[in-house]
């Protein structure tokens, strides 16, 4: 679908951005790779695993990353690649003992003892996956959640996405700390049940007082 649809797309000076949901929102990719997920649980029980957060500790979720990046560099002529990043929860982290800040992360990554909280492994492990990036002439885009609710900082050449239509604070939140952004909020294809013309007038950047 990808190269039938890019050509027709280039007429009208538009490109199409894939997005790789990491390290959170990957069930899709748990369900073909479930070597690259951490293994956790929603009840005490543990009969309802959770199958949605990459595990960044293991080997395999390197070097399938890399493949990924390698194989969509070429399909995809964009220079950004969404890497995701919203709505991570450490708690299943915390429940799989795979999973410890310090850890070595793939073939070539060493270990770095002096790491003791999530967020630094979360920021190291979008290190190596800017890195690999790099690497093909790309650059990342993120969600606006890894900085805002988790402190996580990245340099200041890479975009982020505010997708919180609700909350005004947040575009301005990153836009202050020298992001260029991109606000979403509220424009969802999948937000059909929408009154569109009212909601889009309501969350219009360009009739915000911050």
């Amino acid at each position: 679908m990808t190269p039938l649809l890019l050509p027709l797309l280039h007429p009208f000076t538009l490109g199409v951005i894939p997005e790789f949901e990491s390290p959170g929102h990957a069930n899709s990719l748990y369900k073909a790779r479930s070597d690259m997920g951490s293994v956790c649980y929603v009840d005490y029980r543990k009969t309802m695993p959770i199958q949605d957060l990459m595990n960044p500790c293991k080997n395999s979720t390197r070097e399938s990353l890399r493949s990924l990046l390698r194989e969509y560099a070429v399909l995809f002529e964009d220079r950004r690649f969404h890497m995701g990043g919203d709505e991570v929860s450490y708690t299943c982290w915390d429940q799989d003992d795979t999973v410890q800040p310090g850890c070595s992360f793939g073939s070539r990554g060493a270990s770095q003892l002096n790491e003791t909280t999530y967020n630094e492994l979360e920021a190291r492990f979008e290190r190596l996956l800017h890195a690999e990036l790099d690497l093909h002439g790309k650059a990342p885009m993120h969600w606006h959640d890894p900085i805002i609710e988790r402190g996580i900082d990245y340099p200041r050449s890479t975009v982020v996405e505010v997708w919180d239509g609700t909350n005004r604070s947040v575009l301005a939140a990153v836009l202050a700390m020298g992001y260029p952004a991109i606000y979403a909020g509220s424009y969802y294809l999948d937000h059909l049940q929408l009154n569109w013309e009212d909601d889009l007038d309501n969350v219009d950047p360009g009739t915000f007082d911050q």
